[in-house]
């Protein structure tokens, strides 16, 4: 099946994404929900697309390198579903993503270090996946960083003190993951903090 379509994309309840052939050089929004099967390799093309939602699907495989080409996203939920491995380094890529959700996603490994470009983002939320390792120093460069969320997702080490300089966060949440030692007292800096 062939679509053509002007700005807008939801393939909701299907049984096989790869059905689909999309056509749209202009398409901003694409939802995907209830979908089974392989990540559509013709989304890594939508040049154009600003908001990405691949939550609540039977979706399997890696998330593709070919998301660096999609420049222009500002909000991308990689949630709910069956996919595998790494977040691919070219995530790194999307410098004007102001949203980024991986929740349930079957992410694994650490946080690439590519992600000390995405200074625009407002919303991190990384919830019940297969990361490991630490959380990354440049997260502390998120001057526009309102809420991070890093839940049931096996980081371990201690909690950085940088997180102090975020001034901006009105959330932050941590639980569930294998922190070691105290939490820092510079977290009584955080004074826009609302939700702990």
């Amino acid at each position: 099946m062939k679509l053509m379509l002007r700005h807008y994309l939801c393939l909701c309840s299907n049984l096989v994404a790869n059905n689909f052939t999309v056509v749209a050089s202009n398409l901003r929004k694409v939802y995907v929900i209830d979908v089974i099967g392989a990540i559509l390799d013709e989304l890594w093309s939508l040049t154009y697309l600003t908001n990405l939602n691949l939550g609540q699907n039977y979706l399997a495989g890696n998330l593709s390198p070919s998301i660096g080409n999609l420049t222009r996203m500002q909000y991308l939920t990689i949630g709910i579903h069956a996919s595998s491995g790494e977040l691919p380094k070219e995530l790194g890529m999307l410098t004007d993503l102001k949203v980024l959700y991986f929740v349930s996603s079957g992410v694994s490994g650490e946080t690439p270090p590519t992600f000390a470009n995405l200074q625009s983002l407002a919303a991190l939320w990384a919830s019940d996946n297969e990361l490991t390792g630490r959380i990354p120093d440049l997260i502390g460069n998120w001057s526009k960083l309102t809420s991070l969320l890093l839940r049931n997702d096996n980081i371990s080490a201690s909690i950085p003190s940088y997180i102090r300089e975020i001034q901006s966060l009105t959330q932050l949440r941590f639980e569930g993951n294998a922190f070691e030692g105290p939490i820092p007292t510079a977290f009584s800096n955080l004074t826009a903090l609302t939700d702990l």
